[in-house]
């Protein structure tokens, strides 16, 4: 649950850094503005793979990102910024 609140909590304060709109970050992602809107708010959680789309479009380091909420890094193997579906 940590994790879920930090993600969306960071995901509203970036765009808004960002200058972005939720429809904006929707489209980029390919995905519904309604789907965003719930990832947003933390009523649903993204794939890994929309995980790191989300953090390409926002500008967000995924693998701090996880590791500033309690992740241990050694968890992090899977995760990769090179991911081409990311960008």
């Amino acid at each position: 649950m940590k994790f879920k609140h930090a993600f969306s909590s960071e995901l509203f304060v970036r765009r808004h850094q960002l200058g972005l709109t939720q429809e904006s970050v929707a489209e980029l992602a390919g995905i519904s503005t309604r789907w965003y809107q719930q990832i947003e708010s933390g009523r649903r959680t993204p794939s890994g793979r929309l995980l790191l789309r989300l953090c390409a479009i926002l500008r967000i380091d995924a693998r701090l990102f996880y590791c500033t909420v309690g992740v241990d890094p050694a968890q992090l193997d899977w995760l990769t910024l090179d991911d081409p579906k990311a960008s």
